[in-house]
């Protein structure tokens, strides 16, 4: 960029030294200042990472949210969306390492992470590392690495997130974005992480700290907008029902019940006093479109709220032990319900009517997480449905926490809608048929999303799932299945090959795989290049025998 001022000599401000493909600029400066070094994103549209000091070529960041690697080179597209630091996503390295190209030998650069195991392998270079801030289950670490060779490598076995590097004395802030919303998480070069939280109308809500705290909170007041409006029915995460059925909730989020329709979710929202003080709905363009006339000094809340579901059946006076990822909402089936809290470690929730919380730490690498036991006055049969927002919320989670696990062994009859985006199918204890089914599951063919499936024992194995009752080549939309387990079944001639016919050269993103030797008839794995562990049972599963496990790395 060249300026003049009068009739001075035409003077050079600024230079813009790269653009990618798609016209983005990747590295400018100022004239005679340091350069400015960009790392873009979900499909090119969002610039997730600034360095200043930098060339582009000699940085790379990722928070493994979208599309994009942010320069660092990512052997598997499989992410964990329950367990992260920024984002919604994580990286777990059982994937594989990690790796940058294109360093200098000599060069000192810093890298960074947030880990849920402790610190990590650095291979290409000799390293000085340091311990930061912990937060949530996952803690800070920073490692200066002076590069031996041309590729920086990071590989471990757990969970990564916010992975950084750059050359030392250079400056990164980077960023992850909910699209069409705005910025959802900022890191600052002190990798001071802090949190932008939106209101159903995606208008910013809240700023925190990496700890959660509450540093800014925007309220909105505006004058009357519309006397007509047209509302969008979404859920608690703001993303568009897909379909019916649906629970209904008021403008202040109580369930009112469940409405196979429109019309049925009009007549519902219009009967609540706090509604009815709002305006008047009727139908809109198509079902999920409504028309609302605001009574006068009121103003429209911009949309209605439905969630799809899923049911079981219990007839016993516990339910154990309900989590945050298995929905957004929790209805009991006895009159009670409660809202579940953002993540497995948040216990800030309004706890249904004898409702206690076990926080529980299960022992195998998991972070202590929040357990809801329900008890009952009686042993009749509820049903308990759980609303959510078609994200990757799942069903596994539903597990035991008390010993035995009665409850567990009893729920059945498993219907409605899953999460569209569920990455997981399973549980622990189950041993209802109607529970180890996806017969009833409504969109269950619409489903690609899942990544595990598994059903085990626990309890010390005294609680072995049986029956299960799915039907030939159930998995065949889920191709980039990538953990399976069904080791601890008592399989009552269930096969793997009831996944998918072929499924040895179907499922070919397979890392890990545990199967007891009754369930398989010795299939060729050579196909399952990415299978990094294979657990065999040699037993049949029973109670009391003998379990011999073989496990393989690197098969």
């Amino acid at each position: 960029v060249k300026t003049q001022t009068q009739s001075n000599p035409i003077e050079s401000r600024m230079q813009f030294q790269q653009y990618d493909a798609n016209g983005n600029l990747l590295m400018q400066s100022k004239i005679n200042d340091l350069n400015v070094s960009y790392i873009w994103d979900y499909k090119n549209e969002y610039p997730v990472a600034e360095v200043r000091n930098a060339d582009n070529a000699s940085i790379a960041y990722t928070s493994f949210e979208a599309d994009g690697g942010g320069n660092w080179v990512i052997p598997s597209t499989t992410r964990d969306a329950v367990n992260f630091i920024t984002g919604n996503k994580s990286y777990n390295l059982s994937g594989g390492a990690l790796s940058k190209t294109g360093v200098t030998a000599g060069k000192v650069y810093v890298l960074s992470y947030w880990s849920k195991n402790g610190s990590y392998s650095i291979g290409g270079g000799t390293v000085t590392s340091k311990t930061g801030r912990s937060a949530n289950g996952w803690t800070y670490y920073e490692q200066t690495v002076t590069a031996t060779s041309t590729i920086i490598t990071v590989s471990g076995s757990g969970n990564i997130d916010e992975l950084r590097l750059y050359p030392q004395g250079s400056q990164m802030t980077s960023y992850t974005y909910s699209p069409l919303v705005g910025v959802t998480t900022m890191n600052d070069p002190n990798s001071e992480i802090t949190y932008y939280e939106y209101d159903g109308l995606q208008r910013l809500k809240n700023i925190k700290d990496y700890q959660g705290n509450i540093i800014k909170n925007y309220q909105y007041n505006y004058a009357q907008a519309c006397t007509s409006c047209v509302v969008t029915m979404k859920t608690f995460a703001s993303t568009p029902t897909l379909s019916y059925p649906v629970g209904v909730f008021s403008v202040n989020n109580t369930l009112l019940g469940n409405a196979t329709t429109q019309s049925q979710f009009v007549t519902m929202w219009n009967a609540d006093t706090n509604d009815h003080g709002i305006g008047t709905l009727s139908a809109g363009t198509d079902s999920m479109h409504f028309l609302l006339t605001v009574n006068a000094g009121q103003t429209s809340p911009g949309l209605v709220r439905g969630c799809r579901y899923y049911q079981y059946d219990l007839a016993y006076t516990q339910i154990d032990a309900v989590r945050s990822i298995n929905g957004c909402y929790v209805d009991y089936g006895d009159g009670t319900g409660m809202f579940l809290g953002q993540s497995s470690l948040d216990t800030n929730v309004v706890r249904a009517l004898n409702t206690d919380l076990i926080y529980y730490h299960p022992g195998w690498g998991h972070p202590y997480q929040a357990y809801w036991i329900h008890n009952y006055p009686n042993s009749n049969q509820k049903t308990i449905t759980f609303y959510h927002n078609d994200g990757p919320e799942h069903i596994q989670d539903l597990d035991d926490n008390n010993s035995p696990a009665t409850s567990l062994t009893l729920v059945s009859n498993l219907r409605g809608n899953l999460p569209q985006l569920t990455t997981t199918l399973g549980g622990s204890c189950y041993q209802q048929a109607g529970a180890l089914t996806t017969a009833n599951i409504s969109n269950w063919p619409a489903i690609s999303s899942i990544i595990n499936l598994g059903f085990y024992a626990a309890d010390g194995g005294v609680s072995f799932p049986k029956n299960l009752n799915f039907p030939q080549d159930f998995m065949i939309n889920n191709r980039n299945l990538a953990n399976v387990s069904f080791s601890d079944c008592i399989s009552g001639g269930f096969k793997i090959s009831k996944m998918k016919s072929g499924w040895n050269t179907y499922f070919t993103n397979l890392r890990t795989l545990s199967i007891s030797d009754a369930q398989w008839d010795h299939e060729n794995l050579s196909s399952l290049v990415n299978l990094s562990a294979f657990g065999l049972q040699t037993d049949n599963g029973l109670p009391g025998s003998t379990i011999s496990t073989l496990t393989i790395d690197n098969v």
